[in-house]
């Protein structure tokens, strides 16, 4: 089997309904063509032509790598929608490729896929681009293969009907059904109901099955004959004879409910306190005419809030606490009386709480019940699918914050929690619950305002979203400001609208993916045509949140990045349709190709742009700090170039190209400096041949200052230009770096007077030099303290010459002492003392003597110092010599060709010697640095020799 893809849009599961809806889209027939009738065959049977296929549905790129400097290699693994059938052993293969393509790996294989299933590729394709031609992997053409087996697919549009007692109703079922080769099969159908049912057509008999896909549309009409609760059924089957391995048999069963409505008020009579009162009938404050109001005493009114909950009497049981009336429990039927209308809840099993008393009215409601769906206001034409038993309560907003739903805390609602089974439509926006997933109803019945979560099949051309809430205001009430305008200024503004929406939400016809929330002016110039009863009203969306953006209006790539705490605002008219929005961009993000365009926020950066069916309006820009990787187009080149940071950087894309300007101070290439904050300018515009990165500011080249330098990167080289500046002139220099280093020239005019010498004898120290001489006549005197010069004199002081320590009685005087070593002994007591103390041992004794003697002192010193004199003082005198005395003679007119490279600067000098009317032709001139900075030196032939000027 081979199928070409069409490249329509896949079937849509979800709110995008709500969102985009119809208008950001052209209608779509969902795949399947107008229904064709199909004679011979049983009544009301329809065959319907499939143009829905498998086809291959978004890419991932896996990685890449530069072949040369024009080729690059992608490696991608892709996804695959399948159509109505079942298919196994799937494979797709490239079989159109844009120019500039080449297929190294172009087949795909995916196993086994299920009826309308997505799947992943179980291996990658690869391809080699030629750089210079624009490419988008959406362009590659696929052919898709696979086997198939017979298989029938059957489903009603709804496998409940509610019905008034003999009202009609027409039911619609689709048959799918795959006949896997050339033989005709014979395909029975069965159809059967409840005796209270009467059919309007009889769907019963055998269709010829072609080979390959089938479809058909049954319609059936259904006229109900009294009340009660009946079946409907309709079978298709391929008998066992012809499949040999294996019958196939599929089955739809619809329940019938009848509920009797006298008067045709939309109250069952079960309900109804006038079941004999039509609508219109003239009637009193209570909705009836008296004659026609049945035994009042049946019935109670329940007052919760703005809702008054009717039930019967018989079907209420009253719960009291210590004889207190604490709640009361209904089963069976309820009539809710709303602001919004009438609503209709069956099989509840509901407890309404009161508060501290019974006179204090009841609080609260909890319990189970169908889950009805308002039939009032834009949700007239509500049609509800299989009726399913919910979670039903009433309660302040204060208490649903796990409902997770724009609620006013002061307000009541009436709320719903139900799982999957439950399915409702409003015009083209269908709500669903996803399999085994909770689902949320809140209703406000003072705005009217309900709020649902869920899954919304809606429109075909919608994205599928699943676990999506959204609110509906029948009064426009919900209100929305954007979190950001930066860059968009007011064309996102403040605005009421109808819905809200709440969760992840894809955009199909745009490239746009917000997870956050929505809400969605109806109609915004108030004119009645809305997105539930126009295909081309003027809506208005605004949201916030994290929003997941695609850039596709660029000629040759398009990308894709996330923005942070963003704002969207979409517009569409009868004659515009635009989506502008705003966010933050994260640091590190490569949005871009980097291979193509390495372009990078540094910090987190401002973005906003432009999404609009005209393509020349649409626009990306953003501010910021930036990082621009050059080494990809060095490569090119083939020189080893650097990062540039940016800093007050401003990013701009259109149709045109990617656009970055902003100050930088990095250095691209070494020995490529900046004085201050340079110009940056970088393009990536046109074809991919007139890229390029500029640069502009006061440079530093290989140490020499270059003024109002610039630099410019592209795919034909390197290139540098500025004026090289001296005291005296400015020259315009320019060149390019290449794997050999930098080579930048330039050049300007010189003139050099030359001038001849004679002898002459001068007496100048600056030219001669000098002598040093020492002689008071011509130098003066020095006057000087040094004995060997001016001799010396004694003096006596202690100050200068110190102390002398003496012992002399004439000089220190004297002491009185008594010491026989100094002064002798002297004997005490008389002569006979003497000679008695040998008798008596007492007498004369001998002592030591007493004397003066000389004391001991310190005197001043004597010593000798040096006199003070003048003496002849040292100077220089200048010599005498002879030298040259400059005599003109001539000039030098000519050019120098400066050359600034990886050493510096230097260059060239020729021209011509003119003198005495003849000149001569010179060249062989060079630069060099002189003290006041850069010379220009020429050699003047006649023995003059080299002469130098600055430049």
């Amino acid at each position: 089997m081979h199928i070409q893809p069409n490249g329509s849009s896949p079937p849509g599961l979800w709110l995008s309904a709500v969102l985009l809806l119809t208008l950001l889209l052209s209608a779509c027939d969902n795949g399947t063509s107008t229904p064709v009738p199909l004679p011979n065959a049983p009544d009301s049977l329809q065959e319907e032509i499939l143009t829905a296929t498998a086809q291959i549905d978004g890419y991932v790129l896996e990685g890449s790598r530069q072949i040369d400097d024009s080729t690059m290699e992608y490696t991608y693994r892709a996804s695959l929608n399948n159509d109505d059938f079942p298919a196994s052993r799937v494979t797709a293969r490239i079989v159109e490729t844009p120019d500039g393509i080449t297929l190294i790996d172009g087949t795909l294989s995916f196993d086994n896929v299920i009826a309308n299933g997505s799947k992943d590729s179980s291996k990658s394709f690869v391809l080699r681009r030629d750089l210079s031609l624009p490419f988008r992997v959406e362009d590659l053409v696929w052919i898709i293969e696979a086997e198939r087996k017979a298989s029938l697919s059957f489903e009603a549009g709804q496998l409940e009907l509610r019905m008034g007692l003999g009202e009609t109703r027409d039911i619609s079922y689709q048959l799918l059904a795959f006949n896997p080769d050339g033989t005709f099969r014979d395909l029975n159908l069965r159809e059967s109901s409840d005796r209270g049912l009467r059919l309007g057509n009889s769907n019963s008999g055998t269709i010829r099955l072609a080979s390959g896909s089938n479809s058909y549309r049954l319609s059936q009409t259904v006229t109900s004959l009294e009340a009660g609760r009946f079946e409907l059924a309709l079978s298709a089957s391929l008998p066992s004879a012809s499949l040999p391995s294996a019958g196939l048999e599929q089955s739809v069963r619809i329940s019938v409910i009848v509920e009797a409505d006298s008067d045709g008020d939309g109250v069952p009579d079960e309900l109804d306190l006038c079941p004999d009162n039509a609508a219109g009938d003239t009637v009193n404050n209570a909705g009836c005419n008296p004659a026609d109001v049945v035994d009042t005493s049946a019935f109670r009114d329940l007052q919760v809030g703005q809702i008054t909950f009717r039930i019967r009497e018989d079907n209420l049981e009253e719960e009291y606490i210590n004889g207190i009336l604490t709640s009361l429990q209904a089963s069976g039927s309820l009539l809710l009386l709303t602001p919004l209308g009438e609503i209709v809840l069956q099989e509840a099993e509901l407890v309404f709480e009161y508060g501290d008393s019974a006179l204090a009215g009841i609080e609260r409601l909890r319990g189970t019940a169908q889950v009805p769906f308002p039939s009032v206001g834009i949700l007239a034409d509500a049609e509800i699918g299989t009726p399913v038993i919910a979670d039903v309560g009433l309660d302040y907003g204060s208490n649903l914050a796990d409902l997770e739903a724009p609620l006013v805390d002061s307000r009541q609602y009436l709320f719903f929690k139900f799982s999957a089974g439950f399915e409702a439509s409003i015009g083209p926006i269908g709500f669903e619950a996803p399999g085994g997933q909770s689902v949320t109803f809140v209703l406000d019945p003072l705005d009217p305002f309900f709020f649902l979560t869920g899954s919304l099949p809606g429109l075909s051309e919608i994205g599928g979203v699943e676990d999506l809430g959204i609110a509906m205001s029948l009064q426009g009430l919900i209100p929305f400001v954007p979190d950001t305008t930066w860059g968009i200024g007011d064309e996102i503004g403040n605005f009421d609208a109808n819905l809200y929406l709440q969760g992840v939400i894809p955009f199909a016809r745009l490239p746009l993916n917000l997870d956050g929330s929505l809400v969605v002016d109806v109609d915004v110039n108030n004119d009645g045509k809305t997105l539930f009863n126009s295909l081309s009203p003027d809506v208005e969306y605004g949201g916030n949140g994290i929003l997941n953006v695609g850039i596709d209006f660029l000629k040759f790539f398009s990308f894709g990045f996330e923005l942070g705490s963003a704002s969207l605002g979409i517009k569409i008219t009868d004659g515009e349709q635009n989506a502008y929005f705003s966010g933050m961009l994260d640091p590190d993000t490569d949005f871009l190709p980097p291979e193509l365009v390495p372009i990078r926020p540094s910090a987190t950066v401002n973005m906003a742009g432009l999404i609009s069916d005209d393509i020349a309006q649409s626009f990306l820009r953003g501010e910021g700090e930036f990082n621009l990787d050059a080494s990809s187009l060095g490569r090119l080149v083939g020189i080893d170039l650097n990062d540039l940071n940016t800093t007050s950087a401003t990013f701009s894309a259109d149709r045109n190209g990617i656009r970055l300007t902003g100050l930088t101070r990095s250095s691209i290439y070494p020995g490529v400096g900046f004085d201050g904050d340079a110009q940056l300018d970088a393009n990536f515009t046109g074809s991919p041949t007139d890229w390029g990165i500029g640069i502009g500011g006061q440079m530093e080249i290989a140490g020499t200052p270059i003024s109002q330098g610039k630099l410019q990167v592209s795919t034909a080289g390197m290139f540098v230009s500025g004026d090289f500046v001296t005291p005296l002139t400015r020259i315009g220099m320019s060149g390019k770096i290449d794997a050999r280093g930098i080579e930048m020239r330039g050049n300007t005019g010189i003139t050099i007077p030359i001038s001849s010498t004679a002898v002459e004898w001068v007496v100048n120290g600056a030219i001669c030099g000098y002598d040093k001489v020492k002689d008071g006549a011509i130098c003066g005197f020095d006057t000087v303290t040094n004995g060997a010069i001016c001799g010396y004199h004694a003096v006596t002081d202690a100050a200068i010459c110190g102390f002398d320590t003496v012992t002399s009685g004439a000089i220190c005087g004297y002491h009185s002492v008594t010491n026989a070593a100094i002064c002798g002994t002297r004997w005490v007591g008389s002569f006979l003392d003497c000679i008695g103390s040998f008798v008596t041992g007492k007498g004369c004794r001998e002592i030591a003597a007493t004397c003066d003697v000389a004391s001991t002192c310190n005197i001043a010193s004597t010593c000798d110092i040096a006199n003070t004199c003048s003496v002849p003082a040292s100077c220089d005198i200048p010599r005498g010599c002879n030298t040259n005395v400059v005599l003109p003679k001539g000039e030098f007119r000519g050019d120098i060709e400066l050359l600034l490279g990886n050493q510096g600067i230097g260059g060239e000098v020729s021209g011509d010697y003119c003198y005495a009317g003849e000149c001569t032709t010179l060249a062989g001139g060079r630069i060099k640095a002189g003290s006041s900075g850069l010379e220009a030196c020429i050699t003047i032939p006649g023995g003059i020799g080299e002469v130098c000027a600055p430049i």
